[in-house]
């Protein structure tokens, strides 16, 4: 069973755990490389998440349903399919989430990880 499909299954509160942080990826797990797992691990350490401790989806989703269904804190998504490019490290909202869109993992050079870094800044104030 997918994961969000799970959770949707189970939509009674006892079953959630809000405030979660949710990471939106354009791959799945298995289909990430040793850099991009050590990237996005350094990504979450520097704002005090732990990789085992966040939702993590694989795109295609529905942005909003996931902000629905997990009543996460923030959506971070390394995947630009899940809003379009003028969107890119500004933060938005829906429902109480704060929602980054970054570019993939494996696209983040210099600037780019300046630009993430500035916005996961705003969402976790550190």
């Amino acid at each position: 069973m997918h994961q969000l499909e799970a959770n949707i299954v189970f939509e009674e509160s006892l079953y959630r755990i809000e405030g979660k942080v949710v990471v939106i990826l354009d791959k799945t797990w298995s289909g990430l490389g040793e850099q991009d797992v050590t990237l996005l691990s350094k990504i979450l350490s520097s704002v005090g998440q732990d990789i085992s401790g966040v939702t993590i989806l694989t795109s295609p989703v529905d942005i909003n349903q996931v902000a629905q269904t997990f009543a996460p804190s923030a959506i971070v998504s390394f995947d630009t399919r899940s809003g379009n490019e003028s969107e890119l490290y500004q933060l938005t909202k829906i429902n109480t989430a704060a929602v980054l869109m970054a570019d993939s993992l494996g696209q983040l050079n210099e600037e780019k990880k300046r630009a993430l870094w500035e916005a996961l800044k705003q969402i976790f104030r550190t």
